[in-house]
């Protein structure tokens, strides 16, 4: 049984995996999503040329990360069409008293009107 065997003239004996990935989802809880995954098969130069060859293979596995950075986006703030009445300044301008009222008081007011359209 001392049979010659022909030399394997492609051994492979490298494999690279190379797995593409990206991650989706919320930003506090993304999740690893595979895109792509490519298998690579590299031979050796040797050749088994006796009956006892040892043949040592390798392999590695990569991880490309494709992420694109996370956009935070929010919503236009709403838009607030405050209109008031004619007689909304009736308490400060009696017209009947002949009272008019202190700048200050107005002042106030109108202050007191602009911070509720910003905030609400």
């Amino acid at each position: 049984l001392s049979a010659e065997l022909p030399p394997v003239p492609a051994l492979t004996t490298a494999v690279d995996i190379n797995i593409v990935y990206s991650l989706v989802g919320p930003v506090a809880r993304p999740q690893a999503k595979i895109i792509a995954a490519y298998l690579d098969l590299l031979p050796s130069a040797n050749t088994c040329e006796s009956n006892h060859t040892t043949v040592v293979v390798e392999t590695s596995v990569r991880f490309i990360d494709k992420t694109t950075p996370a956009v935070t986006k929010f919503a236009q703030p709403p838009v607030y069409e405050i209109k008031l009445p004619q007689d909304f300044f009736y308490p400060f301008l009696s017209a009947g008293s002949g009272i008019h009222p202190s700048k200050e008081i107005m002042l106030l007011v109108v202050i007191f009107c602009n911070v509720v359209r910003e905030y609400f």
